[in-house]
């Protein structure tokens, strides 16, 4: 969605390579479909990954990974 739907290009290409030009979080709306208030940083969710990180989604350089909850 982030990528396909709103048009956000990601800082890592698929290759792994970062730094794409015009990476980051540029459009929160497309395709009749609006995020009010979407910041560009990290959104958790409540899934976790082994005890101590949590599952969740980096607007800022549009990838999803592990994040410590503390």
């Amino acid at each position: 969605m982030w990528h396909d739907i709103l048009g956000n290009t990601p800082y890592y290409d698929s290759s792994g390579n970062g730094s794409q030009a015009g990476w980051g979080l540029s459009s929160t709306g497309a395709d009749g479909v609006g995020f009010l208030n979407l910041h560009s940083y990290g959104y958790w969710s409540d899934t976790e990954y082994m005890l101590v990180d949590a599952w969740g989604f980096g607007t800022d350089v549009g990838v999803q990974k592990h994040y410590n909850k503390s």
